[in-house]
C-alpha cells in the first residue's frame, strides 16, 4: 500500500470509528509502527479541512470539521473529466513550473480520496448539516423532504431546527405535526429545504438529554453493563459515543460500560437482548427485571 493510500485510509477508519482507536491500534491494523502512524495523523491534522483530536483518558482518535462543517466542502471531489480540464487549464496558464505541478498534484489527490469512498462524507449528509446550521443560525423553518419514521411512514415534516447533534445522529427540532419538540435521526432524512418562514415555536424548544443509544428522555437512569470483547467491539461499532463510557473490567477479557439511558430502556433493550450471551447486567435491577420480562413475553410469543 502506497504511503498516500494508507494516510487516506488511515482518515476513513477513523472517521468511520471516532474514539474508538489508539496509536497502537492503528500501528497494528495497518502493520506499521507507532511512529509512522504519529507521522501520518500529523499530516491529517495539518489539513485546513480538518482537525485529528484524541480523547482522553484512552487516548482514541477522532476527526472534527475545521471551525464548521462547510469547511469540508474543500474535500468535494471532482470527476475524472473535472479533473482532466483542470490540471489542462493550470498547465496552459503556468505552464510547467514547479506551483503548477504541485497544484496538479494536488488535483490527482483529491480525486484519489474520491476513488476510495470519501465522497460519503459529502453529499447528501454533509449538505444536509450545513443547510440546517444556516437555518438554524437565521431562525428558519425547513422541511425534511421523505422523512423515514420508525412507523414506516414516508413524508415531508416541517420543523424549527434548534440543536444538531452530529454525533448521536440527531436533530432536536420542534416539529409542526406533533406540536412539541420531537427528536429526527439525521441519516433518515432524504435532503433539507430551507423555507424563509421564521419561527413561530421558539419557546417550545426543549433540549433533552440523550444516551449512547440515541433515545432523547431526561427521565435517566444509571445502567452498568460487563461485556465480553465480541459485545464490547459491536457496543462501540453500532453506538460510538459509547466507546467514552466503557473501560477495561478488572477481569482479563472483559469490558464495563456504565452511563445514564433513559428509564424506559429503549435502544438498550435490543443491544441486551441481541448479545444477551455476551452481556451481563451488573446494575439496576430495575434494568434485569425489565430484560426478564421482554425474553418471558418473546417466549410466549414463540409458543403460540
Amino acid at each position: 500500500m502506497k504511503p498516500r493510500e494508507r494516510i487516506i485510509r488511515l482518515l476513513l477508519r477513523i472517521l468511520a470509528n471516532p474514539r474508538l482507536y489508539t496509536r497502537r491500534d492503528l500501528a497494528d491494523h495497518f502493520d506499521s509502527n507507532i511512529k509512522t502512524i504519529g507521522k501520518e495523523l500529523k499530516i491529517l491534522d495539518d489539513l485546513d479541512e480538518i482537525n485529528v483530536k484524541y480523547q482522553l483518558p484512552q487516548y482514541t482518535y477522532y476527526i472534527e470539521p475545521n471551525n464548521r462543517y462547510t469547511e469540508l466542502s474543500a474535500l468535494h471531489p471532482l470527476t475524472e473529466e473535472e479533473r482532466l480540464l483542470v490540471a489542462r487549464a493550470v498547465h496552459a496558464q503556468s505552464g510547467s513550473t514547479a506551483k503548477a505541478e504541485r497544484l496538479v498534484k494536488k488535483i490527482a489527490g483529491l480525486y484519489d480520496y474520491q476513488q476510495l469512498g470519501l465522497q460519503a462524507l459529502r453529499h447528501p449528509a454533509i449538505e444536509r448539516i450545513n443547510r440546517l446550521e444556516d437555518a438554524k443560525k437565521r431562525r428558519k423553518q425547513v422541511i425534511l423532504v421523505n422523512y423515514r419514521s420508525n412507523n414506516n411512514s414516508i413524508e415531508n415534516r416541517r420543523a424549527e431546527p434548534f440543536r444538531i447533534d452530529t454525533e448521536h445522529d440527531i436533530l432536536h427540532a420542534y416539529s409542526y405535526k406533533n406540536g412539541e419538540t420531537r427528536h429526527f435521526r439525521l441519516s433518515r432524512i432524504e435532503r433539507i429545504e430551507v423555507t424563509e418562514d421564521g419561527w413561530q415555536n421558539e419557546n417550545k424548544h426543549v433540549n433533552q438529554y440523550t444516551d449512547v443509544f440515541r433515545i432523547s428522555n431526561d427521565d435517566s437512569v444509571t445502567v452498568k453493563l460487563q461485556l465480553t470483547v465480541r459485545a464490547y467491539n459491536l457496543l462501540i461499532e453500532q453506538y460510538p459515543p459509547a466507546a467514552g463510557k466503557t473501560e477495561p473490567s478488572g477481569e482479563k477479557g472483559f469490558f464495563v460500560f456504565q452511563d445514564k439511558v433513559n428509564r424506559k430502556f429503549m435502544g438498550i433493550t435490543d443491544f441486551i437482548m441481541g448479545q444477551c450471551r455476551d452481556v451481563e447486567i451488573l446494575a439496576p435491577d430495575s434494568l434485569r427485571t425489565h430484560i426478564r420480562e421482554r425474553a418471558t413475553a418473546l417466549a410466549k410469543k414463540l409458543e403460540e
